[in-house]
Parts: structure tokens; C-alpha cells; sequence
């Protein structure tokens, strides 16, 4: 959780600069908030084997696409914070849900 925490921190502060900069908002190149977003969801996991991977994997494209409510208000934000946590928020949705489908099928 350190790891993440100290991701998220500085992707914010990065990103927000970088975004000042050169007038972008949440531009393609910048991918730190994907991977804070798949180490939050593999946070919730215990298992390493390829069913996982690609539940992790499929669930967080999936809701970092179609970005579920409260990720949609942050994605429209103007600021590097906006731009990491609309992936922090689909990291957790992806997380809950690949637990809920480990355990239930």
C-alpha cells in the first residue's frame, strides 16, 4: 500500500504539471495511472495464475472504459488529480468485483 500511496502522490503532482504545460487534459502517453489502477486491483488478489490475470486484467479495461460513477466525475476533472483517480477508483471496482467472481464461480 506504501508503494501505491507514494505512485498516487506523485502521478498527481507530475501529471498536473506535465498537463499545465502543454495544455492537455488526461493525455494517452501518461500510463502511471493505469498501472496504479491495476496494482490497486491486484491488491485484492492473493492468487498469481492466468484465470486471474485475465480477470484483473478484463475488469479493470472494463471499467476504466466505461468509467462507473464517481470515475466518470474525476475523468472530467482538469487536473492531475482527476486524471490518477478515475483509474484509482477503477481499480477498485475492478478489484471487488474480480473477488466476487473468484468466489462465486
Amino acid at each position: 500500500m506504501v508503494l501505491i500511496l507514494s505512485l498516487y502522490a506523485a502521478a498527481v503532482l507530475v501529471t498536473e504539471r506535465i498537463q499545465q504545460k502543454f495544455g492537455l487534459h488526461d493525455p494517452q502517453w501518461i500510463v502511471i495511472d493505469e498501472v496504479i489502477g491495476m496494482l490497486i486491483t491486484w491488491s485484492f488478489v492473493r492468487t498469481v495464475d492466468f484465470p486471474t490475470l485475465f480477470l484483473v486484467f478484463s475488469f479493470f479495461r472494463f471499467f476504466d472504459i466505461i468509467k462507473v460513477w464517481p470515475a466518470s466525475y474525476f475523468d472530467r476533472l482538469y487536473h492531475g488529480f482527476g486524471t490518477i483517480t478515475d483509474d484509482v477508483v477503477s481499480g477498485f471496482y475492478a478489484g471487488i468485483i474480480t473477488v466476487l467472481v473468484r468466489q462465486y464461480f
